[in-house]
């Protein structure tokens, strides 16, 4: 869960270990990466998302000797790709619907785009959601958050973060938890 978000675990997530990787890509088979599998990756053609795909390649390259290589689409060609689970590997960003941890653990796209079960997830995740203990909810989401990070199902590479610079003749320029405008509502002061 992002920072911001009830529940977040600050140094939450799996190390970074390159020699760690080598020795488990040499176990699976593939020591130096030799004889790894064509990996199909895809992406949406957002123009955020090509650095980060670049730094992937490179890092993989670089520190396991594979190679793996991003196909980016238009996005619904990409969402009717995923809806058929073909891919190996997959980019997708996500904002949450409403602040609370249960939009990125329980309702987030990326559940019904994978095929992971972990039934002790899905036991916390279920239970948080039903509780009106706030202190229990959360302690029930961090063990949920925890199990994900350590399965690793899926890789938070980044959390990303909007930045507004607002004139001072500006008086109200009311955004939601989900970056929505309302522009509408904006007012201008004469200046």
């Amino acid at each position: 869960m992002p920072p911001g978000i009830p529940g977040h675990s600050p140094g939450i997530g799996l190390p970074y270990d390159p020699e760690a990787a080598r020795q488990l890509l040499a176990e699976a088979g593939y020591p130096g990466g030799h004889g790894f599998p064509t990996v199909e990756s895809l992406a949406p053609d957002w123009y955020l998302a090509r650095p980060a795909l670049e730094h992937l390649e490179a890092q993989w390259q670089e520190n396991l000797g594979v190679r793996v290589a991003w196909k980016t689409m238009e996005w619904d060609p990409y969402l009717s790709r995923l809806a058929r689970r073909e891919p190996h590997l997959w980019l997708l960003r996500w904002l949450a619907d409403y602040p609370d941890p249960d939009s990125f653990l329980r309702a987030s796209w990326w559940r019904v785009s994978t095929t992971w079960q972990n039934e002790t997830y899905e036991r916390l995740v279920e239970g948080a959601r039903r509780l009106e203990d706030q202190e229990e909810r959360m302690k029930m989401y961090q063990q949920a958050d925890r199990t994900l990070v350590e399965e690793a199902p899926l890789l938070l590479l980044y959390y990303g973060r909007f930045h507004l610079l607002v004139k001072p003749w500006v008086r109200k320029y009311p955004t939601s938890p989900v970056k929505q405008w309302f522009w509408k509502d904006v007012i201008i002061e004469p200046h």
